[in-house]
């Protein structure tokens, strides 16, 4: 904050600094680090408070408390029994978009808010995200219009990519996915080389000052004749 002044010396804030002041409290009290909340912008912070806290569907809740107890433990053979069992009676988009998906963002308020070590949301993450990318694979082919999927540069998580492409894929379209951290030349190079009918990038969190310059102009081009 930078407040003003009064002609007194007194500090004078404004409407924006008391509302961000706010907004920084309701975080902490959702259990984010003074430091996490710190490295945000203040747009970011007003945002995500204003945003309803994550919270997981009461059906799963049970469930995915004990993947995140078979992940403290770094228990694999427990986790993804956890993680499969579902598949025996419910069909896997639904496994994936209500429980697997819902679990991810739990560890990450998890491990955002200090309650969960880096390697343990780690070794969730990638059982999760090495089940959606099998799924994808296994999903049959479509011959419908070309989808384009990648991850915004500087961002290295999948799962909400291999998800949206695995929704595209069983909606018809051809999926290519092109992973994690692609740079905005080489998407505007695969867009001229296909011309995909859509174009999904997945960000887990807000683009870099680099990012935001150069992805708008790459998708803006027009395509080579």
């Amino acid at each position: 904050l930078r407040p003003g002044r009064t002609t007194g010396g007194h500090r004078l804030y404004s409407d924006a600094d008391v509302a961000l002041l706010r907004a920084a409290k309701a975080l902490t009290e959702r259990g984010l680090r003074p430091n996490v909340i710190f490295a945000m912008t203040p747009e970011h912070i007003v945002r995500e408070a204003n945003a309803p806290a994550l919270e997981p569907p009461p059906q799963w809740a049970d469930l995915i408390d004990a993947v995140v107890d078979a992940g403290r433990a770094l228990d694999e053979a427990r986790a993804a029994a956890l993680l499969d069992g579902p598949l025996v009676q419910r069909e896997l988009f639904e496994v994936a978009s209500s429980f697997w998906l819902p679990l991810l963002a739990h560890i990450g308020a998890l491990w955002e808010a200090g309650a969960l070590s880096v390697g343990v949301e780690h070794f969730v993450q990638q059982l999760v995200t090495s089940r959606l990318q099998a799924a994808l694979r296994a999903a049959p082919g479509a011959s419908g219009p070309v989808a384009l999927c990648a991850c915004v540069p500087d961002e290295r998580h999948e799962a909400g990519l291999f998800a949206a492409a695995l929704a595209l894929k069983r909606a018809g379209f051809v999926t290519l996915v092109l992973g994690a951290d692609l740079p905005a030349d080489e998407l505007l190079l695969a867009a001229r080389t296909r011309r995909p009918a859509v174009v999904v990038l997945a960000a887990t969190a807000l683009l870099s000052q680099q990012a935001r310059e150069t992805l708008p102009l790459a998708l803006a081009r027009p395509p080579l004749s």
